[in-house]
């Protein structure tokens, strides 16, 4: 009869245990939904990031004659706008061609889509004529700002640039104030292969005083490498 007594209480114990095994397993059904995404976000290895390393020069070449600026350079021969000749060979060539001056060269990186900027500037001061009458003149110091700016970006395999430069031309006259010069560079172009390197050019034969002539050209070379993934 004591058996007959308990038969209740083991029942209500065997559906406790029920229960309680059937609310263990809806939680382990929902944290093993969930547990793909926690492991999404805490587990996932990121994708690599590009890093692209850019060397820029910048230089200025004062022609032998200014007809000397009409002769294409050994690199423009075959109609490229790159050229693959190591840096100290482009710079003999250049010298080759007149008085050489470098106003720009600088290595600097970049992340893919992210924009690198290379600048230098340069503030002389010069005297320069404020007014002058039958008995007087009257000079006061003012700045002179020359220097280069490059700006560099790759993203989806495309090389996006802006380059300038600003110079002078000086007066064999101390008194007579410098021309001032500029010239800018904009425009894309598909990433080239490593160590090729994309050339910008600038000429002109520009009158200074009198009936005067010089020739100007201005080289930007533009280099662009992307760095093994780390």
């Amino acid at each position: 009869m004591a058996g007959v007594a308990d038969a209740p209480c083991v029942e209500k114990e065997v559906a406790m245990v029920k229960k309680l095994l059937l609310g263990v397993t809806l939680i382990c059904l929902v944290a093993g939904a969930l547990a793909p995404s926690v492991r999404g976000e805490e587990g996932e290895i990121a994708p690599a990031v590009e890093t692209w390393v850019f060397d820029v020069r910048v230089v200025r070449v004062d022609a032998a004659t200014p007809e000397a600026v009409e002769t294409p350079a050994p690199w423009e021969a075959d109609g490229s706008c790159t050229t693959t000749t190591p840096w100290p060979e482009l710079l003999k060539q250049l010298k080759a061609r007149g008085k050489t001056t470098l106003l720009l060269d600088q290595r600097i990186t970049a992340l893919a889509d992210l924009e690198a900027v290379a600048s230098q500037t340069r503030d002389r001061q010069i005297q320069q004529m404020q007014s002058r009458d039958f008995n007087n003149e009257r000079w006061q110091s003012a700045p002179l700002m020359t220097g280069c700016t490059a700006k560099l970006k790759v993203a989806a395999a495309v090389l996006s640039y802006q380059v300038e430069a600003r110079w002078e031309i000086r007066a064999d006259v101390e008194s007579v104030r410098p021309l001032m010069c500029t010239t800018k560079w904009a425009g894309t172009f598909p990433v080239t292969p490593a160590g090729e390197t994309l050339v910008l050019t600038y000429r002109e034969q520009v009158e200074t005083w009198g009936e005067d002539r010089v020739g100007q050209e201005i080289h930007a070379f533009v280099t662009a490498r992307r760095l093994p993934a780390r």
